[in-house]
């Protein structure tokens, strides 16, 4: 799925092409890191993309969300703010994804 969503990325003009160069288990399902195709294939910070966050792939129905670079992807208030969004649930609540 997130193969996809990035093909749909890389299909714009001028958009440099995107792959997943890593994955993680979270709470909430799954952390995806997008990067750049040259990046990945060269190592070379002149090739990296800078500031696109992360993918997350819900771990209950599966959706696709994107979670800035800069949030504290342990602790951080996105986390309460998407389950209050995605899931319904209320703040600081404990929800089934979580």
């Amino acid at each position: 799925m997130v193969e996809r969503y990035l093909a749909g990325l890389n299909a714009q003009p001028y958009a440099p092409a995107l792959v997943v160069v890593g994955t993680e288990a979270h709470p909430l399902g799954w952390l995806v890191v997008p990067q750049s195709e040259a990046y990945a294939r060269t190592r070379d910070v002149r090739n990296a993309l800078v500031g696109a966050g992360y993918l997350l792939v819900d771990g209950i129905d599966g959706s696709l969300h994107q979670v800035h670079a800069t949030a504290d992807l342990a602790y951080g208030e996105w986390i309460d703010e998407y389950r209050e969004r995605g899931a319904g649930c209320r703040r600081r609540t404990r929800c089934a994804s979580g």
